[in-house]
């Protein structure tokens, strides 16, 4: 698929995600306590300076207490945001992977992974639930992949091996040695550095296998190789995660334990 036949299948998740996270999110129904707290964290959200992505935190307070789909779409957002998922961030991630299908390069799905990373962990693990609630493919999809991309920039962020790439700015560009480097903190399987949590990144590779790349419209360029590393892992988290990784590096793991990328 070209680079621009790419871009227009994601089109819609890239704006319904956009929109979602700038704010347009719809409050319909009577006025009730909790049609009144959510539009008041929605203000909140919108409120939010470029400045301190962290204070979306704040916004937390008025939705915490509800569990509906609307309220779950705001949480989901709000850790998104304070983790600096903006939509300048998504445009970024979204227009490298473009440049690197172009350029027929190897890296474009872990181009996309690691570029939604969000900090601290948490702020992505926390999304990861919150989204997966809401029961929106869209939401499911781009929070499993921040959880992925997370781990293993924690993880390169603990090694030392983040090089330019600063997840904590939007607008960081992230560099093919940089990428090179993120990943590969992690496949030195037997001597894997601290944070390489392999059983997080398996469930989040089981997740989107299960959910948004199980659909006739998921997106072939990730799903292939979501699906390739779910393929023969006999159900284990950790051999999922470790295919993934291998094949982010272009490469195929052996099998072997604790194996390695070959």
């Amino acid at each position: 698929m070209t680079a621009m036949g790419w871009l227009n299948r994601n089109l819609k998740l890239v704006l319904s995600i956009g929109a979602i996270v700038t704010g347009a999110v719809l409050i319909s129904g009577c006025e009730s306590e909790e049609s009144n707290d959510l539009a008041k964290a929605q203000q909140c959200l919108d409120r939010v300076p470029s400045s301190n992505f962290a204070a979306a935190e704040a916004c937390m307070s008025y939705v915490s207490k509800y569990d509906s789909q609307q309220a779950n779409i705001l949480k989901c957002s709000i850790k998104f945001v304070a983790g600096g998922l903006t939509t300048s961030k998504i445009a970024n991630a979204y227009k490298r992977i473009a440049q690197d299908a172009y350029n027929s390069t190897s890296s474009t799905e872990a181009a996309l992974i690691v570029s939604l990373a969000l900090t601290p962990l948490s702020n992505a693990t926390d999304a990861q639930a919150y989204c997966t609630r809401t029961g929106l493919k869209g939401l499911i999809y781009l929070s499993n992949l921040a959880v992925i991309g997370s781990t293993l920039a924690s993880a390169a962020a603990t090694a030392g091996n983040l090089g330019g790439f600063d997840p904590n700015d939007p607008s960081s560009a992230l560099s093919d040695t940089d990428l090179d480097a993120i990943v590969t903190t992690c496949t030195n399987y037997a001597s894997p550095g601290a944070g390489c949590d392999y059983a997080s990144i398996g469930s989040a590779v089981d997740a989107l296998s299960d959910s948004y790349c199980a659909g006739a419209n998921a997106d072939a360029e990730v799903c292939t190789k979501i699906n390739d590393a779910v393929a023969g892992s006999g159900g284990d988290p950790e051999v999922v995660s470790k295919q993934l990784l291998c094949l982010l590096d272009g490469k195929t793991f052996d099998g072997g334990t604790p194996g390695s990328c070959i």
